[in-house]
This record gives structure tokens, C-alpha cells and sequence, in this order.
């Protein structure tokens, strides 16, 4: 069993990657939340996500493992209800069913209309709550703007869930007041994901400027303007991705603003000194950084580097480079469970594993359509192949198919000029063989018997079509 008094709050800022907030270089006084926690605990110096997508990486995160040996073999071709069965084979691994039966009253609320009920992951929570808005103005049909969008947009009163799992976590604090046991509160926030659209004042910008925002998330962040971006390198104007940068700030901003008077209330409460934090996020974004818009296309830093921010742990911080998938391990050894399903995992290795996953094969004829009717036939490797990398922190290995590039991350942060493996000293070369061996065992790792036979969830068909027309309009799939 857990110890009594102890506390855990596990908060995901989607979409958030690491160079954004204090801890990781950004502007002093930017996030000073996220700073503060960073100052009296730790700011994990190169933490890594599993994908480069909200699915995948939320399965590594809360099963303590990745994503491909959970079963989760093909996430870009996912629909709604296909994790479920995945989550229900790895039930005993999973964070929140561990933390139940050890004890903790558990609680969790999800923005990410990924990380939902109807996909499995309110099993092993006493209770759940879904803060998405199935009729939210962002998620209408894909033409001109309507008009509640542009008043919403031009008045400032944006809100992607954020104030409902404040209620939740307000909730939370005063049951775990009145509780004589442990407690945990996982909360999944969307403030930075697009359409990149902040309440006031953290917007910035004036009541039109927020109306052509909003008309940015329309026809250059919808599911084909991702989908140009990344594949043919079609980049919208510099004006829109500074708009688009400006604004993903200030939704970082506004985050980081909540999170503060989330741990001041946890300090009237009483309830700080035992309660273990941990704020992450399950991938980053891209604004035109080597030619990618979004996310969910690549390995690159941008969107595997997330902040890895942890208050109030006993235990020190972790080594140069740590993944996600370590986190159920982490908390495990902070509130005592000793009997647990991760051990003998990737703690104390150096070396952490990301991975995205192509769509479809060159042959398929979908993708060769898709292709052709966009103009774009030389993107078929990108949008098909697998990409996998490892790193330790300063050296990353990227295989896309038989083909690998190695970085200097610390010379090279925007992964432009592979280095000449042939020329590295022994030094650099053994690191390269511990990273190629990552990759190899990664590869090994996949469970596709579990994906084979795994039962195919039911779910109703008119839910199933609004998920996906949903998640279209995010630009998943």
C-alpha cells in the first residue's frame, strides 16, 4: 500500500513543447507558475515523449511502457474506441487502476477528445470527466467562420476546458481535505492546442486580429493544410505562423497563470507539502521549423522535447535524458508502492526511445490518390514510412527505414546537418552503438499479436462519426 498522506497531481499541457516555458530557456518571467515548481523541485533536462501525437503518447505515459508494445501498432490509422481494448489488455499497468488498488481515490478530467471515456481511459478512476465540448464553436463544419466563432473569437471568451477541470481540481482539494486517504488527479488541458486562440487578455491582439485567427484554424489548420505543410513543405505565410506562434504564447501564459492558483490553493488547503507534482506534456508543436506545421509528422525536438516539471519528490532529479513512459515508475517509488508492473524498465538508462508511425504503404491506392489530387506524389516516403529515434541528450540517431541520420544537438538544435557517422572518434561511436541498439530493441518491442487479437470495441456509429469529424478539424487524421 501507498503512504498515507501522500498526494499525487499529474497535469498534461497538450501540446506544450519544453523550449516554451522558464526551466527550458524561455523568457524570464513568461511562465513563473511552472518556474517556481521548477525552482524549489526539478526540471528534468531533456525529457522525451513517446509519439509525436496525443494517442501514443498518452499510452506510454500511463502504462509505463511504449506505445508499439502496449499493441498500439498503427496509431495514425486510429479511430475512435480502438485504444480502449489495448488499455483493457495492459489493465494491470495501467497508472490509474495501480494507484486505485493501492489505495488512492483517483480522479481525472480530459480535454483531448483522444483521452476520453468512450477510449478506454477513464477505467481505474472513481471518477472522470470529460471537459471537452462536443459543441464547441471550434468544431463546426469546415467553411466560412460562423458566425458564433467570430463573436467568440472577437470577444475574447475562448476556452478549450481549462475553467471546467479548474472545478475539477477545486472539487478535488476539498474532498481530499475531508479524505483520510491518499488521493491523485490527473488533468489533460488543451489551452495550447490550436485553433491557438487564448480568452483575454493573454490573446494580445485586437477583436479582428482574433477573427482572422480564428480563419486561420479554418483553411490553414484544418486536416489539409497540416497535411501540405508537412508533406510538400506548403507552409502558410510568415504573418499567419507569427499570429499562430503569438498566440500558442499566450495560451502557454494562460496555463501557466492557472497552475499557480491551483498550487495556492493547494496551500490554503494544507495539502501542498504532500502532494507530489508533476507537469508534462504529451508532445510539442511546429511554426515552420524545418519546413513542419502541427505536429504528428516527425521526431523532431519540437515536438518529442517536453517539460518534465516534478514539485515536492523525494527522489533526485533523473540523469541527462528521461522518457515519459517512466513517469508511473517515478511516482511508484515516490509514494511507496513497491509492488508494481514497471520494474526493470528504463530507469537510470541514458538513453530514451520516440517514434511516429507513416500512413498507409507507397502502394496503397488511398495514398497514392491522396497524393495526386494534392499535388504532392514526391511526399510518399514521408507520409508512409515509420520514423524512430533515440538520444541521450546531446547525440539523437533518426531510422526511417534502413536509412539513419545522427544529430549534435548541441551544436545542431534544429536537426539540419546530419553528422558523418564514419568519422566519428571511438568515444562518439559507442554512443552511436548504444543508441542503435535502443532503436533495435524498440523495433523487437512491438506486440502486434496484441493489436491481432485484441477485440474490436464497440461503440455507437454516430459517436464514432462525430470523434473522427472532430479530430479531423484538430488535424489528427
Amino acid at each position: 500500500m501507498a503512504d498515507r498522506d501522500r498526494h499525487v497531481v499529474l497535469i498534461v499541457i497538450d501540446t506544450a513543447r519544453a523550449d516554451v516555458f522558464e526551466p527550458y530557456g524561455a523568457q524570464a518571467g513568461s511562465t513563473p507558475a511552472l518556474a517556481e515548481l521548477a525552482r524549489t523541485g526539478w526540471a528534468a533536462p531533456h525529457a522525451v515523449a513517446p509519439s509525436s501525437w496525443t494517442l501514443p503518447s498518452h499510452i506510454g505515459m500511463l502504462l509505463g511502457m511504449p506505445h508499439r508494445q502496449a499493441g498500439l501498432t498503427k496509431p495514425t490509422q486510429a479511430r475512435p474506441g480502438l485504444s480502449k481494448p489495448i488499455l483493457e489488455a495492459n489493465r494491470s499497468s495501467y497508472l490509474p487502476k495501480v494507484l486505485h488498488d493501492n489505495g488512492f481515490r483517483t480522479t481525472g478530467a480530459s480535454a483531448n477528445a483522444w483521452v476520453q471515456e468512450g477510449s478506454g481511459f477513464a477505467d481505474g478512476f472513481d471518477e472522470f470527466t470529460q471537459i471537452w465540448d462536443p459543441g464547441h464553436p471550434w468544431l463546426g463544419k469546415q467553411r466560412l467562420v460562423p458566425v458564433e466563432q467570430a463573436l467568440t473569437a472577437a470577444l475574447g471568451r475562448s476556452d478549450h476546458g481549462l475553467r471546467k477541470a479548474a472545478k475539477v481540481a477545486r472539487r478535488w482539494i476539498d474532498q481530499t481535505k475531508q479524505d483520510r486517504k491518499p488521493s491523485f488527479l490527473f488533468l489533460n488541458v488543451m489551452e495550447c492546442h490550436a485553433p491557438y486562440l487564448p480568452p483575454s487578455p493573454f490573446n494580445g491582439i485586437g477583436p479582428l486580429a482574433r477573427v482572422q485567427a480564428a480563419r486561420d484554424m479554418r483553411f490553414t489548420l484544418d486536416m489539409i493544410g497540416v497535411w501540405r505543410a508537412n508533406l510538400a513543405q506548403q507552409l502558410p505565410p510568415p504573418q499567419v505562423l507569427d499570429r499562430m506562434r503569438s498566440l500558442y504564447l499566450g495560451g502557454v501564459r494562460y496555463t501557466d497563470r492557472w497552475i499557480g492558483e491551483f498550487v495556492r490553493e493547494l496551500k490554503r488547503a494544507g495539502l501542498y507539502d504532500d502532494t507530489l507534482i508533476l507537469v508534462t506534456s504529451d508532445h510539442g508543436e511546429n511554426f515552420g521549423e524545418c519546413g513542419r506545421l502541427s505536429h504528428a509528422f516527425s521526431v523532431d525536438e519540437r515536438l518529442i522535447h517536453v517539460p518534465l516539471i516534478v514539485a515536492n519528490a523525494a527522489t533526485p532529479e533523473p540523469g541527462p535524458v528521461v522518457s515519459l513512459t517512466d513517469v508511473p515508475r517515478m511516482i511508484a517509488a515516490e509514494v511507496g508502492i513497491s509492488v508494481h508492473p514497471w520494474h526493470g524498465g528504463a530507469s537510470g538508462n541514458q538513453v530514451a526511445v520516440s517514434r511516429v508511425e507513416g500512413v498507409g504503404t507507397p502502394d496503397d491506392p488511398d495514398v497514392v490518390k491522396f497524393l495526386a489530387d494534392y499535388g504532392i506524389e514526391n511526399a510518399v516516403e514521408v507520409m508512409t514510412g515509420d520514423t524512430i529515434c533515440a538520444l541521450d541528450g546531446r547525440f539523437k540517431l533518426v531510422r526511417k527505414a534502413s536509412h539513419e541520420d545522427l544529430f549534435d544537438l548541441s551544436a545542431d538544435p534544429l536537426e539540419q546537418t546530419p553528422v558523418a557517422i564514419a568519422s566519428l572518434d571511438a568515444e562518439t561511436t559507442e554512443k552511436v552503438t548504444a543508441l542503435r541498439a535502443a532503436i533495435d530493441a524498440a523495433e523487437r518491442g512491438g506486440r502486434d499479436d496484441i493489436a491481432a487479437a485484441a477485440p474490436t470495441a464497440e461503440a455507437d456509429p454516430d459517436e464514432v462519426r462525430r470523434l473522427e469529424e472532430q479530430m479531423k478539424l484538430l488535424g489528427y487524421a
